[in-house]
């Protein structure tokens, strides 16, 4: 899609951004120094600023309690977060800064591959508990895949994505594009021009088209 491409969003970004324009918000800086403060969004949707937010940081501040209703949530992340099925750390991914490598796991991935196998009825919704309590155990940056593998296998055994050659899905960037795709058909609407603050983009998943995020595990076998 033909847009203005930025970096992930830092403190200011938003304000030096006139309306009317459509945004779409995936990454951001975490770092407190630099980290983009809720007001911001408020301010901007005031100037007739739209934003859309998925995947990472946009789901983040797309649930943010502050800020009901300025960013609207886009994908399964955010309908996760909305409703606390997901807290903000399941989100965090670590990047290797030379080239933007993955260096580890989001649990957001975990917990829609849960989800699936749940429904599926492949997988207890008490193991699924149990392995999410001991992934989020991990610190953030020793998620990696390696280890992800490793402890969804001691918790499940063949019910593992891994134990069958396969992986988790790319939940995050999944939703990335599914923002790309609503932010093509916004504009086809009107004239707004469309800008994107992301680092990464990859991957297709369905939009949570309830407004809401479905539970995990209220679905499939329980213990």
């Amino acid at each position: 899609m033909t847009a203005d491409y930025r970096p992930p969003l830092r403190r200011g970004d938003l304000d030096t951004l006139p309306g009317p324009a459509l945004v779409g918000i995936v990454d951001g800086v975490l770092d407190p120094e630099t980290r983009m403060e809720p007001g911001e969004a408020r301010r901007a949707a005031t100037r007739g600023i739209r934003l859309f937010g998925a995947a990472s940081f946009g789901a983040m501040l797309a649930a943010d309690p502050s800020i009901p209703g300025v960013v609207t949530g886009v994908g399964r992340v955010a309908g996760l977060l909305r409703h606390g099925r997901a807290e903000p750390d399941d989100v965090v991914l670590q990047y290797a800064a030379h080239d933007l490598r993955p260096l580890t796991v989001p649990v957001v991935d975990v917990i829609c591959w849960m989800a699936k196998a749940c429904a599926a009825g492949v997988l207890a919704t008490g193991a699924a508990n149990r392995a999410l309590h001991g992934l989020r155990a991990v610190p953030v940056e020793d998620r990696t895949p390696g280890l992800v593998a490793s402890l969804l296998h001691d918790h499940l055994g063949s019910a593992s994505p891994w134990s069958r050659g396969a992986t988790v899905c790319g939940a995050k960037t999944g939703d990335a594009r599914l923002l790309l795709r609503a932010l093509r058909v916004l504009r086809r609407r009107g004239t707004l021009q469309a800008q994107l603050c992301s680092g990464h983009q990859s991957g297709l998943i369905e939009v949570d088209r309830a407004g809401g995020a479905a539970d995990p595990y209220s679905q499939g076998r329980r213990d």
